[in-house]
C-alpha cells in the first residue's frame, strides 16, 4: 500500500456514554498481545486546545512511552499534527476524572457512575504492550465499536484509516 505507515500496535477507544462529570469508554489493545478494557475522561466537547482539561477529538494519534513513571506506574503520550506533544496528553493511571487534566485513564473494571478500577493492572499491560513496537496508532474512531473490532478482521478496521497498515498486528 503506497503512502501507508506501517504500525505494529493500534488502541482502538470507543466513547460508550457521557455525562457533566466523565465520559466512559472502553479499549481494544491489538498488536502482538491484544487486551482490552475501560477508560474514563474528563466531560464536555472534544477540544484541539490545550489549558482546557477537555477531551481530545475523534482521530488518528500517534503515541510514545513517556519517560519515568507517572503517579507509579507506566503512561504514554498521545499526539498528532493538531494535538501537539507539548500539551501533554498522555494515557495514565487514575479511577475518576478527577484523576485528569485532559488525559485518558485506563482500567481493567468498569466500576459504578464515574469511576474505573485496576488501573495500574492496565498500565501494566499497557507497557508490556509497548515493548518492541516501534509505531503505536492510537484511534477515536466514529463508527467502530469494541464489539466490531472483535468481529472484523484488522484490515477492515483499517480500512477507515488508509494512511495506515498492518506490520506484525496478528502475530
Amino acid at each position: 500500500q503506497s503512502g501507508s505507515t506501517e504500525v505494529d500496535g493500534i488502541i482502538i477507544i470507543t466513547s460508550t456514554s457521557e455525562t457533566q462529570q466523565y465520559t466512559r469508554g472502553e479499549f481494544l489493545a491489538i498488536g502482538s498481545n491484544n487486551f482490552s478494557g475501560y477508560t474514563m475522561e474528563r466531560p464536555g466537547p472534544a477540544s484541539y486546545e490545550a489549558d482546557k482539561k477537555l477531551p481530545i477529538p475523534r482521530g488518528l494519534y500517534d503515541t510514545i512511552e513517556r519517560e519515568g513513571q507517572f503517579h507509579g506506574a507506566f503512561a504514554f503520550r498521545i499526539f498528532n499534527d493538531k494535538v501537539s506533544i507539548k500539551r501533554g496528553i498522555l494515557g495514565h493511571v487514575g479511577n475518576t476524572p478527577d484523576n485528569s487534566e485532559g488525559c485518558i485513564l485506563f482500567g481493567m473494571e468498569m466500576g459504578s457512575g464515574n469511576s474505573i478500577y485496576q488501573s495500574k493492572i492496565a498500565m501494566t499491560e499497557f507497557e508490556v504492550y509497548f515493548q518492541n513496537k516501534d509505531n503505536v496508532k492510537y484511534i477515536l474512531p466514529f463508527t467502530i465499536s469494541r464489539e466490531e473490532a472483535y468481529k472484523k478482521n484488522i484490515d477492515k478496521i483499517l480500512e477507515e484509516y488508509k494512511n495506515i497498515s498492518k506490520k506484525t498486528l496478528a502475530k
